[in-house]
């Protein structure tokens, strides 16, 4: 008889809670689904305004170039129309040139290019001291693809890829990442005189995305606008592009 009473209570007790043991189970599986949804949400916002905030720095950083080359440009322009032959002028374009960027702590190089790609005035900027270059240190550029396009840009100034700087044909050791910006330099009667170029260096937009990288739950890689690796997974992608290594973000993605 206890035995048949204790089975009836429990069936009691089962049918009593059982319900309430499921509503409770249903209701803690819906808050823990939510706090997940809520801690992806956050790091889903986390990390967008972090890439948000180091392309409006890359922003930033572009239009101070574009800002750069154009008042050089314009100086240029000023020095090469006024009177006194071509030496003295080019002498006053490179005393204009070692001024500015000794003044700029990502400024690698100034160049005055001629219309046929040949450096005219070069200067060098290492450590914020800068060196002019003469004689056989000037070189040809006419083959350089960014050369090409700035020398066929009606107006404006133009941005080349984010790459290795390259001397003489050889991509320079150690690697130097560049941008360079262009502005076609006009005489007072509209002709071209060729372009004017700065060259800033890379290592400063590398560093700016060292920042939000080290506060990204996830890791920061930077591409070009052909799906290479600049900054890839490991050092073994990084500018594969440049030395003609196949391989980008779209294959590697793929093959994931």
């Amino acid at each position: 008889m206890n035995s048949k009473n204790s089975r009836n209570a429990l069936k009691l007790f089962f049918k009593r809670y059982i319900l309430v043991a499921v509503i409770i189970l249903a209701v803690a599986i819906g808050v823990m689904f939510t706090q997940k949804k809520q801690h992806v949400d956050h790091i889903k916002e986390h990390e967008t305004n972090l890439v948000k905030n180091s392309c409006k720095e890359f922003s930033f950083w572009l239009e101070a170039g574009v800002e750069d080359v154009e008042i050089i440009c314009n100086l240029l322009e000023r020095r090469l129309n006024q009177g006194g032959d071509l030496a003295a002028k080019l002498d006053d374009v490179a005393d204009m040139f070692v001024a500015f960027g000794e003044q700029r702590d990502i400024c690698l190089q100034l160049r005055y290019i001629s219309k046929e790609g040949r450096e005219l005035v070069r200067v060098n900027i290492k450590n914020n001291v800068a060196e002019r270059l003469y004689g056989d240190f000037l070189q040809n550029k006419s083959d350089r693809e960014y050369v090409k396009d700035a020398l066929n840009l009606e107006k404006g100034v133009y941005i080349s890829s984010f790459d290795l700087n390259i001397e003489h044909g050889e991509i320079e050791v150690p690697h130097i990442p560049v941008i360079r910006f262009l502005k076609k330099v006009f005489g007072p009667d509209g002709a071209e005189l060729g372009v004017v170029a700065i060259n800033y260096s890379g290592r400063f937009l590398i560093r700016m995305l060292e920042a939000p990288a080290a506060e990204s739950f996830g890791e920061i890689f930077l591409i070009n606008s052909s799906g290479q690796w600049i900054i890839g997974p490991s050092e073994d992608y990084n500018w594969r592009f440049v030395f003609g290594k196949q391989g980008g973000f779209v294959e590697r993605s793929v093959s994931c």
